[in-house]
């Protein structure tokens, strides 16, 4: 079966009407689920269950289920490059069938918490305590710390800060060091292949502002790296010690779980750090064991599958200020995967770019490798979306969708 299949049954529920929708019995159970401290709510999706029954039917005869479970035991995952997806084992490596690998991840996060703990000392820069942490990097390396950090910093360490730098414009690093004092800031470069130009000629600024103050061995003391790259960060001149690396398989999108994660790790200590790793394993357990009409994670991808059926688009929303970098990582994440095709079923990409509250811009483009006979337009975000929520983490709904602006005369 295939995603086109679903064509008739959302023609036939284009129009229909969402309280009818909503009467259906049997809907409320089959349309709501809840995993990990979560609950994922489709019932204001125009689907009813005939059509959600026609989902399942289309991950089983995909194998979903079963190739999940294989990318979470360290399976080519990626035919193109020839490469397992490794973000997962990150947060739990007890999935991994190579047992190697499982022990090599183990001890990288040991390494990253021996780090994060004795960041607590006083003396820790060359006598002196870490108040700021200035991570530069960017997509990945960037979005993803980043996004978490801004939704989780009331959690941080008394007394500790980071900021984030992914921009070339000199403005970027200066305001992450505005009211920094050189004594007590650790810069932090993450860079999966630590030869990104925007990163790299950051980090040199970021070290010439060290080195103004503090001399060039005031300098190195205050510099790590996360990368795949160790080498490389090696011939930057960084100190072996307070290099971490991680695997090649960790994707630059998805790398914040590894040791590109640190950042969150020295802000936020390590047993919150492990805290937010068991929050996702949790996940992932539930991923590979739950019933395909109880698992949220399939839901959560059919629901966008057939929400690719008559439309390529999609609205994001969020509740809560504190998740306000959501939206930028998600573009980031579908760009990434879009373009990226990986197996012998890439087909019609489409790209969501976030640019403004209320909107999406949509760039649709029928091409494997790149945006050939390409075409944008705004969207206004008006139709209902999954809903997502945590118990501790909730805002009212709104009731009417946003609108557009007026046109100005």
């Amino acid at each position: 079966m295939s995603p086109d299949a679903l064509k008739a049954d959302a023609e036939r529920l284009r129009a229909a009407d969402m309280n009818a929708l909503l009467a259906e019995p049997g809907r409320d159970a089959a349309l709501q689920f809840t995993a990990a401290g979560l609950s994922l709510d489709l019932r204001r999706q125009r689907l009813d269950l005939k059509a959600w029954a026609a989902l399942l039917e289309l991950a089983e005869s995909h194998h979903v289920i079963e190739r999940l479970g294989a990318l979470y035991a360290g399976d080519i995952a990626n035919p193109t490059e020839g490469r397992a997806v490794l973000h997962p084992a990150c947060r739990n490596p007890g999935l991994l069938a190579d047992t190697a690998l499982a022990e090599r991840l183990r001890d990288a996060r040991a390494r990253t918490r021996a780090f994060s703990e004795i960041l607590e000392r006083d003396d820790f820069l060359d006598g002196h305590p870490v108040r700021r942490i200035v991570s530069i990097g960017i997509g990945g390396s960037d979005l993803g710390p980043r996004m978490v950090y801004d939704a989780l910093k009331a959690f941080r360490r008394p007394g500790v800060e980071a900021r984030f730098v992914s921009n070339l414009d000199p403005a970027d690093l200066d305001d992450a060091l505005e009211g920094a004092d050189p004594q007590t800031t650790l810069i932090l470069v993450v860079s999966k292949s630590f030869t990104t130009q925007e990163t790299l000629m950051n980090a040199r600024a970021a070290r010439a502002w060290l080195a103004a103050s503090l001399g060039e061995a005031g300098a190195d003391a205050r510099f790590a790296a996360a990368t795949a790259a160790p080498d490389k960060a090696k011939q930057f001149g960084l100190d072996e010690a307070r290099i971490f690396p991680f695997e090649d398989g960790v994707g630059g999108r998805y790398s914040l779980w590894s040791p590109a994660g640190l950042s969150l790790e020295l802000a936020f200590g390590p047993d919150r750090f492990d805290q937010l790793l068991a929050g996702a394993k949790a996940m992932d357990d539930h991923a590979v064991t739950a019933a395909p009409e109880a698992n949220m994670v399939l839901a959560k991808g059919l629901a966008d599958v057939w929400n690719r059926v008559g439309a390529a688009w999609r609205p994001i929303r969020r509740g809560l200020s504190a998740c306000r970098p959501i939206s930028s990582s998600w573009r980031w994440n579908r760009l990434e995967n879009r373009y990226a095709p990986t197996g012998p079923h890439s087909r019609t990409v489409t790209a969501a770019r976030w640019s403004g509250a209320g909107a999406v811009r949509i760039c649709s483009t029928r091409s494997f490798n790149g945006c050939t006979r390409a075409r944008t337009s705004r969207r206004w975000i008006s139709s209902p979306s999954p809903i997502l929520s945590s118990p501790a983490m909730s805002a009212p709904a709104r009731s009417t969708p946003i609108s557009p602006p007026r046109a100005r005369p």
